[in-house]
């Protein structure tokens, strides 16, 4: 199921997709019985190992068959382990049929309809793309760059001290730029400035 409209705000945490559940609540179903019959298992080897050990006190049980119920007492612990590490990756797998936004922001289309079949970190569903910040990636001119560059060999640029430099932007339906934000530098070149529309 799609719970969003292409376009729309999600805030983080909320419910963009649901894949369907079913499979993995059978399999979280059944590595719970697992669980329930490895504790059964455990808790009989753990009492025909404990008969085991009063028997050995008074040299009734032959070491042999001590050495087998401790071994059998050991195999069911394990098994246990392994049934419980199994219902956690079950519920997991349930956990993950709800898609939630990992983020604040605008979302785009879906990408994906329902009924289509999704593989687990190899489809790509949709995108949320944050609002604040938001970044901005440019090609800055050979002057430009060059009178930067002086600035920051000068010392007369916070940038190149570590600090920030401050920009206002303008977009092309505006006269005055009223948007801050600051530079940054990618690969050690100036192309970036983010700030909140």
């Amino acid at each position: 199921k799609v719970h969003f409209q292409d376009g729309t705000f999600v805030k983080a945490g909320d419910l963009l997709f649901t894949i369907d559940p079913r499979p993995y609540r059978n399999a979280l179903e059944q590595a719970q019985s697992a669980v329930t019959s490895s504790q059964v298992r455990l808790e009989f080897a753990q009492s025909d190992l404990e008969r085991a050990e009063q028997l050995r006190r008074t040299g009734n049980i032959a070491d042999q068959l001590y050495d087998q119920r401790r071994q059998a007492f050991l195999t069911a612990k394990a098994e246990l382990d392994r049934a419980q590490a199994a219902l956690r990756q079950a519920q997991l797998d349930v956990e993950f049929t709800e898609i939630k936004s990992p983020l604040s922001g605008r979302i785009s289309r879906k990408l994906v309809s329902e009924g289509n079949l999704v593989n687990a970190n190899e489809t790509i569903l949709t995108n949320v793309l944050s609002l604040d910040p938001i970044q901005f990636y440019f090609d800055v001119d050979e002057r430009s760059y060059l009178a930067f560059s002086r600035q920051s060999r000068g010392g007369t640029n916070n940038a190149a001290n570590g600090e920030t430099n401050e920009v206002v932007l303008t977009l092309t339906d505006e006269r005055l730029g009223q948007r801050k934000g600051y530079l940054d530098f990618v690969d050690n070149r100036l192309d970036a400035a983010s700030g909140t529309i």
